[in-house]
């Protein structure tokens, strides 16, 4: 600690972790005010590519579930989340072993996206059919009157 802010440094691959006092595998929680990824300003970013992958289908096959961990009581509230096993590698953290949260949020991004694409492609489409519904119903009246 120097200072005004605190420092962990864990050894080369290593990682900072928050365990109950007493133990090394029964993880407590960290509160904070808000989560930051490390930049996502232009700058910051090499190798940028749009994904351009069609993520509905992933979505469509994502199970949510509700859970706790093995190591929490049998009376802690049940949390909401998904398997790592049935999501794409890409929202995997570094190990493998969590999702990383802002891809995730990305990809949610990039499916709603999706989904407002082809909202507006069936919406244009239901304006199309009332015209032309519109027309057909006028063109019934006319060769009705010329029946009669």
């Amino acid at each position: 600690n120097t200072g005004m802010h605190l420092y962990l440094r864990p050894a080369s691959g290593g990682e900072a972790r928050v365990t109950q006092t007493g133990t090394t595998s029964t993880y407590r929680p960290i509160r904070a005010s808000e989560y930051l990824p490390p930049s996502s300003t232009r700058e910051s970013k090499k190798d940028i590519e749009e994904y351009i992958e069609n993520v509905l289908e992933d979505i469509r096959n994502i199970k949510v579930y509700t859970y706790r961990y093995k190591w929490e009581e049998e009376d802690t509230f049940k949390r909401l989340g998904v398997m790592i096993d049935e999501t794409p590698r890409i929202l995997h953290g570094k190990n493998g072993d969590s999702i990383e949260l802002y891809a995730f949020t990305s990809f949610l991004c990039k499916g709603i996206k999706e989904l407002d694409s082809e909202q507006m492609k069936v919406k244009d489409e239901i304006e199309w059919l009332k015209l032309e519904n519109q027309y057909l119903k006028q063109k019934i009246q006319q060769l009705e009157g010329m029946i009669s």
